[in-house]
């Protein structure tokens, strides 16, 4: 199952990648009809081909701006449920953001000596070199610096972190390693610049990206370093001053000094900090140089991963599991042992949330690794699952007993040995008459239900704290056949 999910998120970031091109591919489209009737309005069709490529070269910015626009609106329509999952567009902690505007300056002076030594293989230099004709015969035709300063420094670093640091680094951490994800999100995102000079840079740069945006939790940090580094194209040229070429190359040398000896320790000093903060607002990390225990306690949210089961019955459990991650202040964006997991410190004791991305049936195998690699008992193992023996929005709580038919709940029963783990029932409603039990548990619930069961979370959550305390058969006494609506 592990390998599906694997390949499942390779195909979703092609996708998503293929989405970038073909957002491009229809702005030019529209830019060139556009622009083709308007030449043949007003010369006619005479040399219409040479006049259509000077008017593309002096549009380029706005239709690439345009190509930009129509990508974030479909992105939007694909990708902003996951994104409000992940949380990847909060603002993030505002070191962060210094750091990585810090590290965007300072990054483009490494970047340089990067393509001087590379510059050495002629592929590199024959890239280069073209690539160098096609933006002077671009600039040539500009009439303004400000669409090229719109997208160059602003709205291009905003696209293309939306879709590899945002997009494509979350959809592949569900599956893989982050250090994985964060090298095949750099990957993509040189690939999308068309051409070796450019890879041979964006390639590292990618990876620092990546990295900003796995240890912020926010997209917006490698956004400022991606803006700051384009910035710096043009602080570090400075001939758009209008500065005769001695001139320039003299300022051009300090500015790339200062940038390099100030920007470089200002942004590795605000990062550190970021990261320190960072551990002392995180109950589950190291505090004041002592390791926090291995986790005594796990909590497991049953369910099946994918959109497609999102709001199901049978993900009673992962409904419940990320309420209880989102209380205690953690994003369950961590893969270990085949699940989303994420740490957290409860009544003093460490605790492991966890949601199988097994799929329902293969519980037990996440369930059974983390248990046996921590050497956490049964007893300690409280599972949230759905049931149909019970109302939407009524729970109970059981210390131990059989699954009742449940294959998540059998599975985990017998790849830990055990029955003697407590769990949560979250009621579904019965199945009606004439319907098959695999469709019915696999089918979305109607907002009633779904209202029902979202205004069961909060005594979810609060059995989850006194499982912790050790006092589960108070939270029976409170909550048991409760109803909420």
């Amino acid at each position: 199952m592990k390998k599906q999910s694997v390949f499942t998120a390779l195909m979703k970031s092609a996708g998503l990648a293929l989405l970038f091109i073909a957002s491009q591919f229809l702005a030019s489209l529209i830019a060139q009809s556009i622009l083709t009737y308007r030449l043949a309005l007003q010369n006619g069709t005479e040399d219409l081909y040479e006049r259509l490529i000077e008017a593309n070269n002096a549009n380029v910015y706005l239709i690439m701006i345009l190509s930009g626009l129509i990508f974030v609106g479909l992105l939007f329509l694909i990708w902003h449920k996951d994104a409000k999952k992940n949380g990847v567009l909060h603002a993030g902690a505002p070191d962060f953001l210094i750091a990585g505007t810090a590290l965007g300056f300072g990054a483009f002076y490494i970047a340089s000596l990067i393509i001087a030594v590379l510059s050495l293989l002629p592929a590199v230099t024959a890239s280069q070199e073209a690539y160098m004709e096609q933006q002077n015969a671009i600039a040539a035709a500009q009439t303004s610096l400000l669409p090229e300063l719109v997208y160059v420094v602003l709205f291009g670093p905003i696209v293309e972190e939306l879709l590899c640091r945002g997009a494509i680094l979350g959809t592949l951490k569900k599956s893989m390693s982050p250090a994985w994800a964060i090298t095949l999100s750099a990957l993509v995102f040189a690939l999308i610049h068309g051409n070796l000079y450019q890879i041979v840079f964006t390639l590292p740069l990618g990876l620092l990206l990546g990295a900003l945006a796995h240890v912020s939790g926010s997209v917006w940090p490698s956004v400022a370093l991606h803006c700051a580094f384009n910035f710096s194209n043009y602080l570090m040229q400075p001939q758009y001053l209008g500065l005769s070429s001695d001139t320039a190359t003299m300022i051009y040398s300090i500015i790339a000094t200062v940038f390099f000896v100030i920007h470089i320790p200002l942004g590795i000093v605000f990062f550190v900090r970021a990261l320190r903060r960072h551990k002392n607002d995180c109950p589950s990390e190291e505090k004041e140089g002592n390791v926090m225990p291995a986790p005594s306690h796990l909590i497991v949210g049953l369910g099946n991963p994918g959109d497609r089961y999102e709001n199901t019955r049978h993900n009673s459990g992962f409904i419940a599991l990320d309420y209880i991650a989102e209380r205690l202040g953690v994003r369950l964006d961590r893969l270990r042992y085949q699940s989303l997991t994420a740490d957290a410190v409860v009544a003093g004791k460490k605790v492991l949330l966890m949601k199988p991305q097994t799929f329902m049936n293969l519980s037990g195998d996440a369930v059974s690794a983390a248990a046996a690699f921590y050497h956490i008992p049964p007893e300690n193992i409280l599972v949230l699952a759905d049931d149909i023996n019970f109302a939407p929005g009524v729970f109970r709580i059981r210390t131990a007993g059989s699954s009742g038919g449940h294959n998540g709940l059998r599975d985990i029963a017998q790849k830990i040995g055990s029955e003697s783990f407590p769990r949560v029932k979250i009621g579904v409603g019965q199945k009606p008459d004439g319907w098959d039990l695999a469709q019915f548990v696999l089918s979305k619930f109607p907002p009633a239900d779904l209202s029902a069961v979202l205004a069961a979370r909060e005594d979810i959550f609060q059995t989850a704290l006194l499982f912790c305390q050790g006092d589960l058969p108070r939270a029976a006494s409170l909550y048991n056949g409760k109803p909420h609506a």
